[in-house]
């Protein structure tokens, strides 16, 4: 009996960085990631992973030099990504302060 062929596998379509980061851009700026991806005939998946990986670069404290960087609504969203943990930390030792207060509050009545 003859051995079975391995499957053809295809060649992995390379996509140069300018291309990424104009992908990257469309979709920061509000365009449908899927919708992205039927008009490029690019897979959906591939977006997001760019998408994240522009958004930890511009994220890191020593992210990419200013004229690489994925753009201002990256680093828009880095900035009140930062300020909304900061805000939830503060916010959470308020409620634990009150949870606190409230249990005294019962004891002594």
């Amino acid at each position: 009996m003859p051995k079975p062929k391995p499957p053809v596998q295809a060649k992995r379509t390379v996509y140069d960085e300018d291309f990424r980061r104009s992908v990257v851009q469309m979709v920061l700026d509000g365009k449908s990631p899927l919708r992205l991806a039927q008009d490029l005939s690019i897979s959906r998946s591939m977006i997001y992973r760019w998408r994240d990986a522009a958004l930890a670069t511009a994220a890191a404290p020593s992210g990419l030099p200013q004229d690489q960087s994925v753009g201002p609504c990256a680093k828009d969203l880095a900035a009140e990504n930062s300020r909304l943990r900061r805000q939830l930390t503060v916010v959470t030792q308020e409620r634990e302060i009150l949870k606190k207060a409230l249990s005294v509050v019962t004891r002594q009545t």
